[in-house]
């Protein structure tokens, strides 16, 4: 259903459908796998809430449709995929994580007159959040630029959530090259 073709363009509007036929109403970030859950268990919260968790958390670790069930095995069950999403990091602690990372790379640079007139030269240095529709072309057509802190640490733990297995190995590295520094220097201090 994510993918750009007539086929999942139409699974997405028969969804829709058969929402509104049930008169399911869906906060605007409700996730696709929410809707679709709903849509099987009926009106009951809970389940909802626990099998859209679980099948996130498959989503998040890539599994197909085939491992879902080996994966769910491999986690101990539905309840303790659900239990261990109470231990997850907070939006703010991932966003931290993220940040070192994210200042490390370029992706490439923009700017034209529309993009400068709503950006603060007063928050030179700061990291913003640019609202961007991706064309079928590869380009992408800026539509807004936020400075909210909000805005900036969903978004960074939102790349962190797509990218924490080298985000985590980054930080080691930081951390290890920390370590050796402080190493040398004490024992240039002690010779």
């Amino acid at each position: 259903m994510s993918e750009d073709n007539e086929k999942a363009k139409q699974m997405r509007e028969d969804l829709l459908t058969y929402i509104n036929l049930k008169g399911y109403v869906f906060a605007k970030s409700s996730h696709t796998l929410t809707k679709i859950v709903k849509c099987v268990f009926g009106a009951d919260r809970r389940r909802t809430s626990t099998y859209s968790i679980v099948l996130r958390a498959a989503l998040a670790e890539n599994k197909t449709e085939a491992q879902i069930a080996g994966f769910i095995e491999s986690r101990g069950g539905v309840q303790e995929i659900r239990l261990a999403k109470g231990n997850a990091l907070s939006t703010k602690a991932k966003a931290e994580l993220a940040k070192n990372t994210v200042v490390e790379q370029s992706l490439a640079k923009v700017s034209g007159e529309a993009l400068a007139k709503q950006l603060d030269s007063g928050k030179v240095g700061q990291q913003v959040v640019i609202v961007a529709t991706q064309q079928a072309s590869g380009e992408l057509v800026a539509n807004a630029v936020t400075y909210s802190e909000t805005a900036i640490n969903t978004a960074l733990s939102a790349y962190y959530s797509a990218n924490k297995d080298s985000i985590k190995s980054k930080a080691e590295e930081r951390t290890k090259a920390s370590n050796d520094a402080q190493l040398s220097q004490s024992i240039k201090d002690a010779a």
